[in-house]
C-alpha cells in the first residue's frame, strides 16, 4: 500500500519514540485534544493523559495503516 509521506513519517516517528520509549515524542505526535484507544482501555484525552499513558513505552512496536 502506498502512503502518503506525511502519514508514513508519523508511523515511522510513533515507532521510534516508543523504542525509546520517549513518552514526550509520542504525546507530541497528537493534537492538543488528540485521544488513544489502547487495548480495551478507556479513552485517553489530551497529550498530558496521552504523555502519562505511554510512560511505559518501550520495545519493538510495528505500525500500519489500514486506510487513509
Amino acid at each position: 500500500m502506498y502512503l502518503l509521506a506525511e502519514l508514513d513519517r508519523v508511523l515511522r516517528n510513533h515507532e521510534t519514540a516508543w523504542a525509546a520509549g520517549n513518552s514526550e515524542a509520542l504525546a507530541q505526535l497528537f493534537t492538543e485534544d488528540g485521544f488513544v484507544l489502547s487495548g480495551g482501555n478507556q479513552l485517553i484525552r489530551g497529550r498530558a493523559d496521552i504523555r502519562n499513558h505511554y510512560s511505559n513505552a518501550g520495545g519493538l512496536l510495528l505500525l500500519r495503516a489500514f486506510a487513509y
